[in-house]
């Protein structure tokens, strides 16, 4: 018995023995384990985020907003306001080398290699604007077959004739130039063209009148809608009172107007108040302030009520208040003008003037343009709204003053500027 039980007791001791030689493995497997463990999340804790900065602007040093960023040929994202995309990446990603392109509808695609380092780096692209060509067409207006040998120049300079086909094609411009040409042939009154440039190849027929060369008609205006954008004639170096139509005073001090050297048409067309007469005289006159008041006021009445021309001369002289001294804009103010135009778009089929539904589209333009500039380092969601509205009226009143050749003028030419700048916004 006593034997049997000393056999188990050694049994036990072996198996013990076995139990403690396993344990300790297991223990020593699982602290390896955990040391592996913990060199490998420290190398992971220890990656630092790297910003690149991507900065695209056009050649003229302008920031390109909404420009494509490819990197490797895979288009990560556009940029944003200021024309900047942001690029992380950690730092065990340091040294490698990558190709970075940028690319706008409206310029050549720019790309360039980048090697990422070990700090917080700026990458500037520069995207050049698209080349364009003009192909000139010289015809005769009345059998409108083509004219060989017409001078063109550009600035003052001459930059060749056309041939036998009537054709001279120009090839030293870019996307959205806007050049002037003059083209002359004898026989033939000289012709002015203004021509915005909107795709990389374009025909632009110029029709020639047989005769010599007169001074362009003056328009007669058989609506006061016109008025805004008629030239007064003032021959005196500092500004004259402004008169008021009817009596011949001056609206401000009361004194009777003695300035021989101010030639000022004051013909208004029948059935205008007196009151949108002063207005008219007020806003042309830079009072902008008394004006709205007036174009409010007789809006505010039933019988002037549907007079679009009120309306858009209202919402002319609000944004021209729109903005301080500081260059701080009311948005209350903008709202007001675009709603003035609203109402000026709603009754402008009475208006005889064809170039009326253009202005109300280039003022609704140039209200959300304000509203988009306002929005500058703010919400970049709303700031793209606004751009969006503002590009598509300012693109539709160019549009319809090209349909009606109204392109060698001031307006036109605010239209383009005022596009452009919302554009690169």
């Amino acid at each position: 018995m006593l034997s049997k039980i000393a056999d188990l007791g050694k049994s036990q001791s072996r198996t013990s023995g076995r139990v403690s030689f396993f344990g300790i493995l297991m223990a020593v497997v699982l602290v390896i384990a955990i040391v592996i463990l913990f060199m490998v999340g420290s190398e992971v804790f220890k990656k630092e985020k790297i910003n690149l900065t991507i900065q695209v602007k056009d050649d003229a040093g302008s920031p390109v907003t909404g420009a494509a960023i490819y990197i490797d040929n895979e288009l990560i994202a556009h940029t944003t306001v200021g024309g900047v995309y942001i690029h992380t990446y950690t730092s065990d990603q340091q040294g490698q080398r990558h190709q970075v392109k940028a690319e706008n509808a409206d310029f050549e695609p720019y790309e360039t290699s980048v090697t990422l380092g070990p700090k917080p780096a700026t990458v500037a692209l520069t995207l050049r604007r698209t080349i364009a060509s003009v192909t000139i067409l010289a015809t005769d207006s009345t059998t409108g077959l083509p004219l060989a040998g017409v001078d063109i120049q550009m600035g003052g300079a001459n930059v060749g004739s056309t041939d036998l086909a009537g054709r001279l094609v120009l090839s030293s411009f870019h996307l959205h130039d806007s050049p002037t040409f003059m083209l002359n042939k004898k026989l033939y009154q000289t012709k002015t063209q203004y021509y915005y440039i909107s795709s990389k190849d374009t025909l632009l027929t110029i029709a020639l009148s047989k005769g010599q060369s007169v001074a362009p008609p003056v328009i007669k205006v058989e609506s006061p809608t016109a008025y805004a954008f008629i030239k007064r004639e003032i021959k005196k170096t500092t500004p004259p009172p402004i008169q008021q139509h009817q009596t011949g005073q001056d609206i401000t001090s009361g004194k009777p107007e003695d300035d021989a050297d101010l030639v000022v048409d004051t013909t208004m067309p029948p059935e205008v108040s007196s009151e949108a007469d002063s207005a008219y005289l007020y806003m042309t006159g830079g009072n902008y302030r008394r004006a709205l008041e007036i174009y409010s006021s007789l809006t505010a009445q039933r019988r002037w009520l549907a007079r679009p021309d009120y309306w858009l001369y209202g919402a002319d002289c609000a944004l021209h208040l729109a903005s301080d001294a500081n260059g701080s804009y009311s948005e209350t103010v903008i709202d007001s003008a675009l709603k003035s135009l609203d109402e000026a778009e709603r009754n402008q089929n009475i208006v005889e003037q064809d170039y009326f539904p253009a202005l109300v589209h280039l003022k609704k333009g140039e209200a959300w343009a304000y509203k988009c500039k306002m929005q500058s380092g703010g919400s970049a969601a709303r700031h793209e709204e606004y751009r969006q509205k503002a590009l598509f009226y300012l693109r539709s009143a160019i549009t319809q003053m090209n349909n009606l050749q109204y392109t060698d003028s001031d307006i036109y030419r605010f239209a383009l500027r005022m596009r452009d700048e919302v554009q690169n916004r």
